[in-house]
């Protein structure tokens, strides 16, 4: 795919052609995960409770909420709630790009407002996750946030990039179930 993208460049160059791409990766990796795991976050958006606004007067009006990235069954007993981040974080000593507390506090708020329904559908664990594009084989932790210290957890795994976005572009064939399987393996082995 690097060399196709390099040989297209040179081609593109030797013609005088303009090659175009976005400034919204976010919007691309976020898509790209949902179709890797299969998202089913339509099935679950009516669990998320929308802000209502009341006048002085006591007339009310619901407002847009928030809404995860990725919701999707890992198995019989875990349901995954996904938020798909774009950039590289480095985890301590050396804290860098990692995401901040309000992309925390969302996860955290996500999974308070999905538990009921989840436990309602036999999920007996929901795992919440931070899904970041990585140059691997296989996917792996990074790392993980608690908020407060000690409390709800978030856990940092690297997706290769690659192949997922070679599943999201219809390069390459995939089963969801497979790539739930995997990240189900790898939350299992958390310290």
């Amino acid at each position: 795919m690097m060399l196709a993208t390099i040989e297209s460049l040179e081609i593109e160059t030797e013609l005088g052609l303009s090659l175009f791409g976005t400034s919204s990766f976010y919007h691309i990796w976020e898509v790209a995960c949902g179709r890797v795991f299969g998202n089913e976050v339509e099935i679950w958006k009516p669990f998320i409770p929308k802000p209502r606004w009341i006048s002085a007067g006591g007339q009310r009006t619901e407002s847009d909420t928030f809404i995860p990235d990725l919701v999707a069954e890992l198995n019989d007993h875990e349901l995954l709630i996904g938020d798909a981040k774009y950039y590289r974080p480095a985890m301590p000593p050396a804290l860098r790009d990692v995401p901040g507390v309000n992309d925390v506090a969302k996860q955290i708020w996500y999974k308070d407002c999905l538990k009921s329904e989840a436990q309602r559908r036999s999920y007996s664990i929901i795992q919440n996750v931070f899904l970041f594009p990585r140059d691997v084989e296989q996917m792996s932790l990074l790392g993980h946030v608690e908020l407060p210290a000690g409390g709800e957890r978030i856990d940092a795994v690297a997706v290769p990039f690659l192949d997922a976005l070679a599943i999201y572009s219809g390069d390459k064939p995939h089963i969801p179930q497979k790539w739930r399987e995997r990240l189900s393996i790898v939350l299992r082995m958390l310290p």
